[in-house]
């Protein structure tokens, strides 16, 4: 597991490389996704793997890892803000980087006032996971799905609210001709997924070439993230 966690947290391309470029991912629907299972690992030694639906208590000051086949990342259960979000590289058909781990994200963070109390809803059902944790005003759900296609994370708040975006290594803003805001690092590419979010940081016109964002969330709205082929379709 120690081997497994090195280099998570790492430290632009063309919209023209990027649209000339084979796409790692593609669609959620498509046959030819890829996809595995999570297993929920805390800081503590606890374990979880398998499908299953349950609150787990004792878990302020913990961390989780958060570890699939073809994705990995972290949690700070105290804050829900999530680092290194990794494509493992793990072989796979659809996978043009088989063998190279890649983080996406350094880190997404919502913006809290307040840290979070209580206990940790889990859920592990086939590729997917779902964490949810509130405080006394607001609560904050991670959905993510252990696949090499389509839309596969994605961050809600259900009061209003902040969220912070920080690219990885390597990877930088563009907006495609839709006016979508895209990454790259030239060979994986994605798009940031809005509903009831709107980027307030940097302005949109600014965002190409810059590494980091903030969103704004309204009540029920998140942020998501769409990587590969699905990305790119209108």
């Amino acid at each position: 597991m120690a081997h497994g966690m090195k280099g998570w947290i790492g430290g632009a391309a063309a919209a023209a490389l990027v649209m000339g470029a084979l796409p790692l991912l593609g669609t959620a629907a498509r046959a030819d996704k890829d996809c595995g299972a999570f297993t929920v690992i805390l800081s503590d030694g606890r374990s979880f793997s398998g499908d299953q639906e349950r609150t787990v208590g004792a878990v302020a000051g913990r961390r989780a890892w958060v570890v699939g086949t073809y994705v990995e990342f972290m949690v700070d259960l105290d804050t829900f803000t999530m680092t290194g979000y990794t494509l493992t590289g793990a072989n796979a058909p659809t996978d043009i980087t088989a063998g190279e781990r890649t983080v996406v994200f350094a880190a997404q963070q919502p913006e809290l006032s307040a840290r979070l109390t209580s206990g940790l809803q889990l859920v592990i059902k086939d590729e997917q996971v779902v964490l949810r944790r509130a405080n006394a005003v607001q609560k904050v759900k991670i959905q993510a799905k252990d696949c090499t296609q389509g839309g596969i994370f994605k961050m809600e708040l259900d009061r209003r609210g902040t969220v912070w975006h920080q690219l990885g290594d390597g990877f930088s803003y563009y907006l495609d001709p839709l006016g979508r805001v895209m990454f790259t690092n030239g060979t994986v590419v994605g798009r940031e997924s809005p509903r009831l979010a709107t980027l307030v940081f940097p302005a949109k016109s600014d965002i190409p070439g810059k590494t980091a964002s903030r969103w704004l969330i309204q009540a029920g709205g998140r942020v998501g993230m769409v990587l590969g082929e699905d990305a790119l379709q209108p």
